[in-house]
């Protein structure tokens, strides 16, 4: 939803949302329109604050926003399309080679992922060189980082134009310019999340630990943070998807290093569901 967003706020005539069903759909353009974990993010909070423009009002960019259920329908005259599904290589190299059937022929197909091989990922497309990595980072209002990743047979002309294409993504809270970080060759985890990674491995042990010895979690939250406006461990962890951090770590653990694993309380959490609740004391 956070990409569907920044396109509208680009200036992009047709943004179309794809899901399986219509409920996550209606839950993402509540959050385009009303905000999620920070109202500000929200266009309509964008708009009382004076941050979408001359002439353009929340109701303008939401008549743009289209939602669609059948993914034939939802790329049959796109010029661009993000994927955004979990990261499991099966489940992407399935998306995509639908994307490769369903998409206009021109078409370039990015995918979000933030850790797999975009290599791999367009090689059920059919047409690899208009494949890309394109991952935008959380808080997406507030990180204005893309990674830009090249797979094996990304035409120059595909990287050129999704670099023009980032730069028209606006940060409204940060200078409202977007970094494209160009990666010329992909490797696990491209740069952040292969740093992150390893970093990782020591905020999982002090984790195991607070869980192990009943450390309170705002002691936990208040030592490590990483954004200008604190946002902590664990709430990165919930912001950014238990299951996706998890899925990551799969990859990561086979294709970096054993090193890298989701940890038990990630597993605990992730079946127990117990993270929101814990958040809401916390904050």
């Amino acid at each position: 939803g956070y990409i569907a967003q920044l396109a509208l706020l680009a200036g992009f005539d047709k943004v179309t949302i794809n899901d399986v069903k219509m409920e996550p759909i209606e839950k993402c353009v509540g959050r385009i329109e009303n905000g999620a974990y920070e109202k500000k993010e929200g266009l309509r909070a964008l708009e009382s604050a004076g941050k979408l423009g001359d002439g353009i009002t929340a109701d303008i960019l939401l008549g743009r926003l289209e939602k669609e259920i059948d993914l034939a329908k939802a790329v049959e005259d796109a010029d661009f399309v993000f994927e955004a599904v979990p990261e499991i290589m099966k489940i992407k190299q399935e998306v995509f080679r639908k994307l490769g059937e369903y998409a206009p022929a021109h078409a370039i197909l990015a995918s979000n992922s933030s850790t797999l091989s975009i290599t791999k990922i367009g090689a059920h497309s059919g047409r690899s060189e208009q494949v890309i990595g394109m991952h935008f980072f959380i808080p997406l209002f507030g990180n204005r980082l893309i990674e830009l990743i090249r797979g094996k047979q990304t035409s120059d002309e595909v990287m050129d134009t999704c670099i023009a294409i980032g730069e028209k993504f606006p940060c409204p809270y940060y200078k409202n310019e977007m970094y494209i970080a160009r990666i010329e060759k992909e490797s696990p985890g491209f740069i952040m999340n292969r740093t992150f990674g390893v970093l990782g491995i020591y905020l999982s042990w002090l984790t195991e630990q607070a869980l192990e010895k009943g450390i309170m979690w705002e002691e936990l939250e208040a030592g490590v943070a990483f954004t200008g406006d604190q946002m902590g461990w664990i709430a990165l962890l919930d912001y950014s998807g238990l299951d996706i951090i998890c899925d990551s770590l799969n990859y990561l653990h086979e294709a970096l290093t054993p090193d890298i694993e989701a940890k038990r309380f990630l597993l605990i959490w992730l079946k127990r569901e117990i993270l929101e609740p814990k958040l809401e004391k916390v904050f």
